[in-house]
């Protein structure tokens, strides 16, 4: 165990980028069904559970709805802020602060789940547990390179020094996901979870790879472009029947069958849609070290998608030197003797970059997520912990970490405060809040509620909310027993 405990720290403390949906201030909280998202081991203490957004009353009070935002380098203050000197009280948009704020790339991530039903049942040592809920997740990434010259040009800084657009891609997916967890107590201190998923694709935009430099040479001039990008997509809406260029016509071809009409037999086409099947599984552990400290250990959102409706798949591949304009043959009084050199420039730049489309079935992958921490328990009523929790996304590892209080005050009011290391900022205070009255629990949780606060100095904002039906409760016992 310590051993993996040391792997996992060095993994984090290496990794280069941090970028990630957060939930981390929930994840020792087993008051609430919602911690089982994020560790499939964990058991809720109530015989039977339901909620969701089609659960009358309990879903429509508060909505089971989760949304996330970050990103690794910006505050809004980064690049809007009040100028100096006379300036004092104007705004300014400060494009060179922006820049020396990006690292190599800008990572902004935009999520939000909504849980149509979910359920558990406790019987003996094991807990069942079931969700249908529809996740879109969008990362959008950006590289410095690619700002810098939009806002000075390739004739400055990048003179002999190559723009590397490498990193430079989007992933945005919206699909539903139907998920059975069990949870099995193995003995007084181990428990095991797992989550098989299936999953069922809507929407998909994604950025295969991206490899795109440009080179400017300080001794002529001469530009040289290497690009290798391919990009996927599919939607629901039509198909492409064609995509390419038509050197006879001098045309960009683009064919596809008739838009549909958007109504109501549409949106229902494509809230229950399965042509893009994909699998998804978590897993999880407990381990009770003594009566003091509980380790815990997840691994989740592992798992691909088939996109197979009207997909399509654009690659662009070559390399191509420009040295400049002859002038002499345009010098021609006739012009049509100077579009034909301009038109022959044109298609020796197409024919290097050919666009190539495919219309075959690719496949996505889900964001793995690991988290590796632990719990000490103070009071009866009171333990304090840590939370290790790494994301990987285009091959880097994103990081962050939280220390916690969690505490059941009373019967009916529980919660936890959290602190988090989140995208390089120190300043992101989290805060849980659960309320149970009668059978009915209703939660609050953020990781960074100075976010909302001071939205203009944030990177992180995040919630998530929502009301479960909860029954045959046992009594709350001693955390130190969990």
């Amino acid at each position: 165990m310590k051993k993996l405990i040391i792997l996992f720290a060095g993994i984090i403390l290496t990794g280069s980028q941090i970028v990630a949906q957060q939930d981390n201030t929930l994840y020792f909280d087993n008051q609430l069904p919602q911690s089982i998202l994020l560790n499939p081991a964990q058991q809720n203490n109530c015989k039977i559970y339901f909620g969701g957004l089609i659960v009358p009353f309990a879903g429509q009070v508060l909505p089971p709805i989760h949304f996330n935002y970050s990103n690794n380098n910006l505050k809004y203050t980064d690049v809007i802020h009040h100028g100096a000197g006379i300036m004092a009280d104007s705004l300014i948009i400060d494009i060179p602060n922006m820049l020396k704020k990006i690292k190599k790339v800008e990572y902004a991530t935009f999520e939000t789940d909504v849980n149509w039903f979910s359920a558990g049942y406790h019987f003996n040592d094991y807990y069942f547990s079931f969700n249908m809920t529809d996740r879109i997740d969008t990362k959008i990434s950006i590289p410095h390179d690619l700002l810098q010259l939009a806002w000075e040009g390739n004739g400055k800084s990048f003179i002999d020094n190559a723009i590397d657009f490498y990193g430079l891609g989007v992933s945005a997916t919206w699909y539903r996901e139907y998920a059975i967890g069990v949870s099995k107590k193995i003995n007084d201190k181990l428990t095991l979870g797992i989550r098989p998923k299936l999953l069922f694709g809507k929407l998909n935009v994604w950025t295969h790879h991206a490899d795109f430099t440009w080179n400017t040479s300080s001794a002529d001039y001469t530009y040289d472009f290497h690009t290798n990008m391919e990009v996927n997509i599919t939607q629901p809406y039509y198909s492409v029947n064609r995509l390419d260029y038509d050197y006879d016509g001098d045309s960009l071809i683009f064919e596809y069958d008739t838009l549909p009409q958007f109504g109501a037999k549409e949106v229902k086409q494509l809230i229950f849609d399965t042509k893009n099947p994909g699998m998804g599984l978590d897993l999880g552990a407990i381990y009770k070290l003594n009566n003091k400290i509980t380790l815990y250990a997840s691994a989740i959102d592992l798992g691909f998608i088939a996109w197979k409706s009207n997909p399509i798949t654009l690659k662009v591949d070559g390399d191509f030197t420009y040295d400049g304009w002859d002038v002499q043959p345009y010098l021609q009084e006739n012009d049509s003797i100077n579009q034909a050199h301009i038109d022959n420039f044109e298609d020796s730049v197409i024919h290097i970059f050919e666009p190539e489309s495919q219309t075959e079935k690719y496949y996505s992958y889900l964001t793995p997520k690991f988290y590796l921490g632990g719990t000490y328990q103070w009071k009866d009523n009171i333990n304090f912990s840590f939370l290790g929790r790494m994301e990987i996304y285009q091959y880097l590892i994103h990081p962050s970490f939280t220390v916690s209080a969690n505490a059941q005050l009373k019967k009916w009011f529980g919660g936890s405060i959290s602190y988090s290391y989140i995208n390089r900022s120190p300043t992101n205070v989290g805060l849980a809040l659960i309320f149970k009255v009668g059978p009915f629990q209703t939660f609050m949780a953020t990781d960074n509620f100075l976010g909302f606060i001071w939205p203009q100095s944030t990177r992180n904002i995040n919630f998530r909310f929502g009301t479960n039906v909860l029954l045959k409760c046992k009594k709350q016992e001693s955390k130190a027993s969990i």
